[in-house]
């Protein structure tokens, strides 16, 4: 099916495929992707889909803006979250870029 890529800008032939979002709760959004750049688009309403199953599976989902930390960029953790994570001030993460752009941070043992 043909659809506009933002990152082409220009009407493409895009093809369905799911994506996972996270391998460890195996939740997957149904996600277009240009034929030409590879860049791929989910719409909200399968995002929304995928955060009540994420909520359905007990997995916190919360989207915060960065902000910028002096010369570096921050992001606040939600008391739930660095409840659940065991992580508090002083305490070591891991933080990873896959290739999908998403960050993931873990908690270091």
């Amino acid at each position: 099916m043909k659809r506009y890529c933002v990152n082409c800008e220009s009407e493409t032939e895009m093809r369905e495929r799911l994506e996972d979002l996270d391998a460890d709760t195996g939740v997957f959004v149904r996600a277009s992707v240009c034929t030409r750049c590879g860049e791929s688009y989910t719409d909200a309403h399968e995002f929304e889909r995928a955060e009540k199953e994420f909520k359905a599976k007990n997995v916190l989902v919360f989207e915060k803006k960065i902000v910028k930390l002096g010369n570096s960029l921050g992001l606040w953790l939600p008391k739930e979250i660095s409840k659940a994570a065991r992580v508090g001030e002083n305490k070591a993460v891991r933080v990873y870029v896959d290739n999908q752009r998403r960050i993931i941070v873990e908690a270091a043992r």
